[in-house]
């Protein structure tokens, strides 16, 4: 056997005491060092799925406007000449701008025929799409089953229209800015 202090390599100090036998100061910032990237990788890895399977969608703002235009083309096609009042009302909060006035004038006129006529309606959304979008701005064209009845037709009849709204965001709420047959 070879004496390290003959052989030339620089002699390693003797350790003596408690402890004599833990790694070296080098071996542990190593291992801390190695510890340290391992926790990196995994936060890195669970950054990575979190991203790709719960991404937030960028374009949320159409599946709230495209719900808004649901619930308010199916309000515009329902209406009962008992609550014919209250029902132009909840059309009137779900408006904004011109249309609005637009509503509140036909509000005065449609009620009394409403009620002359005992006319009610219940509309049903078959399949609306998002046609155009923006942030504050979307278009969606809705395709509604409304079913009639009043004094002319008592048993009631099937109608079916297509309408495009237009849904501007005000303060945080998406109202029909206005509404078109097509």
């Amino acid at each position: 056997m070879t004496d390290d202090r003959t052989s030339g390599a620089p002699a390693r100090p003797e350790r003596r005491g408690p402890g004599a036998d833990w790694p070296s100061p080098v071996r542990w910032g190593a291992a801390a060092l190695s510890v340290a990237c391992l926790a990196l990788l995994v936060v890195v890895i669970v950054y990575a799925v979190l991203l790709l399977f719960f991404r937030p969608s960028t374009e949320g703002y159409r599946d709230t406007a495209l719900a808004a235009a649901r619930q308010a083309a199916t309000d515009f096609s329902t209406y009962d000449y008992r609550d014919a009042d209250n029902d132009f009302t909840l059309l009137e909060k779900r408006a904004t701008g011109k249309f609005r006035e637009e509503v509140s004038q036909a509000k005065k006129q449609l009620v009394p025929l409403l009620k002359e006529g005992k006319a009610t309606a219940q509309g049903t959304v078959r399949e609306a799409a998002v046609t155009s979008a923006s942030s504050e701005r979307v278009q969606v064209i809705a395709v509604v089953d409304e079913t009639v009845t009043n004094t002319a037709i008592p048993d009631g009849a099937l109608r079916r229209y297509r309408f495009l709204l237009v849904m501007n965001k005000v303060d945080g709420r998406w109202l029909v800015s206005d509404l078109q047959q097509v």
